[in-house]
Formats: C-alpha cells, structure tokens, sequence
C-alpha cells in the first residue's frame, strides 16, 4: 500500500516554491483513506501504509508558515492532516521505517 508521490489520491495541487513545486494535501479524508484504514486496523498491510516521505502544503504556506512532523505511517499523517482545515502550514513527513 505504499503510495508514489504521484499515485497519493489525498494530493489534489501544488504550491509553488523557490526550490519546485510542493504537492499540497486535502485535508478531508476520502472513503478511501477510511477504508484504508479500517483494513491496516484489522492487520492488512499494516507494514506498508505509509505516505511518500518529504514536504507537502496545506491550504497556501509561504516562507513564514509553520513546518509541522510527522512519521510516513498513513494513519498519523491521516490525523494531522485531517486536523489543518483552514490552516495555511507545511508538513514534513520523516521515514521512520527504514533503519
């Protein structure tokens, strides 16, 4: 269930930056993501829900917007991300599977 970057349903734009273009994230969850998670709670695929690491935008950051961390494991970038309506803010999403 890992997610390219360009395969992310939850991806719906891109901010523009100095250094590229940013994907920006919804901050509804879809039934997908539900659904997604209801099968990682039952144990499927539990070891590979995870979200491409890297920066991504919410609403319309600039250079003065906080920078909120999260793991790449999809249920807590779910719960933050589902939290930011309204916001303006960037998220910066760690691997922290990988040793």
């Amino acid at each position: 269930m890992s997610l390219s970057r360009d395969k992310q349903p939850f991806v719906n734009g891109s901010v523009r930056t100095r250094a590229g273009e940013v994907p920006k994230v919804s901050t509804v969850l879809s039934w997908k993501d539900r659904f997604g998670s209801f099968k990682v709670r039952w144990g499927v695929g539990r070891h590979r829900y995870t979200v491409e690491p890297g920066l991504y935008a919410v609403g319309e950051p600039d250079a003065d917007s906080q920078v909120l961390v999260t793991a790449n494991y999809k249920l807590s970038f779910d719960s933050l991300r589902r939290c930011l309506g309204g916001m303006n803010v960037w998220i910066l999403v760690l691997d922290t599977l990988r040793g």
